[in-house]
């Protein structure tokens, strides 16, 4: 008697493919299909006030849908993502014993939650062409450089999450990740209040500052609702004068995003090899 041939690994990743399932068996597709309705809801409730009088105020529209947009996507989804997408432990008994490696598990549960976020933000595609603050532009990825900057504004804030907000049980991690958004909105707050005060002069001084506010997802939204006009919040002169300031913030969270996440992924896999 001969032993069976051990079966090849799959390829991809199984868990990925589990919480996709999931999303469509669990009805995520009505809490999306509910979520574009409030989009129109706000779009339609906003156009009056906005469009009527002697000067249209289409960035009425745009902060109203599109900040709507960023939070749900970029926030809300990472902040629950221990909820939607739960751990193969949490929620099946065998699942200690798969042989499911924790940089796979933290992959899988990454992907899912960017692609439920880029169908949260889809809506800004067609707003941001449409009404976008920089309308007119001649290159048509730069007015749909917002989408792409909120799937990756959500990739940076689940990483930090992960990383500031492991807990023993799901409320404990969901507190510490809320604490983290109070963290962001803190930074906005007074980085974005004390650069308003200084003068531009000074401000090519204070580039440290001007990153981390570079960095925080309410302070990239900020900017990205305003317009050119706040792009002098973005490091320095010279980043002015080579590219936008969508595509430099698209950049920059992009450089430092590939930059923690392997350093993170090498601690993850480097934790797993120990135990």
């Amino acid at each position: 008697m001969q032993a069976p041939m051990a079966s090849p690994r799959l390829p991809g990743n199984p868990m990925l493919a589990r919480y996709l399932r999931n999303m469509y068996r669990g009805g995520f597709w009505k809490a999306i299909g509910f979520h574009y309705i409030l989009v129109i809801l706000l779009v339609a409730g906003g156009w009056h006030i906005a469009m009527s009088g002697p000067v249209a105020h289409p960035e009425i529209i745009i902060k109203l849908a599109g900040v709507y947009c960023f939070l749900i996507g970029s926030l809300i989804i990472p902040l629950i993502a221990p909820i939607l997408f739960p751990l193969l432990s949490d929620t099946d008994q065998a699942g200690g014993v798969i042989p499911i490696e924790p940089v796979r598990m933290f992959d899988a549960r990454l992907l899912a939650v960017i692609l439920l976020s880029a169908a949260a933000l889809f809506p800004l595609l067609p707003l941001f062409l449409i009404l976008g603050p920089s309308r007119g532009s001649v290159s048509l990825l730069l007015e749909i450089m917002p989408f792409f900057q909120g799937m990756l504004t959500t990739g940076w804030v689940y990483l930090l999450m992960e990383m500031t907000g492991q807990a023993s049980d799901v409320p404990a991690g969901i507190a510490r990740r809320l604490a983290l958004i109070a963290g962001f909105v803190f930074l906005h707050v007074v980085l974005v209040g004390l650069l308003a005060q200084l003068s531009f002069v000074t401000l090519q001084q204070t580039w440290f500052l001007k990153l981390i506010i570079d960095l925080n997802p309410f302070s990239q939204l900020f900017i990205l609702m305003e317009g050119p006009e706040k792009s002098r919040m973005i490091v320095n002169s010279d980043f002015q004068n080579l590219m936008d300031y969508r595509s430099y913030l698209l950049l920059v969270s992009g450089l430092v995003l590939f930059a923690a996440m392997t350093i993170y992924r090498a601690y993850v896999q480097g934790r797993s090899a120990v135990m």
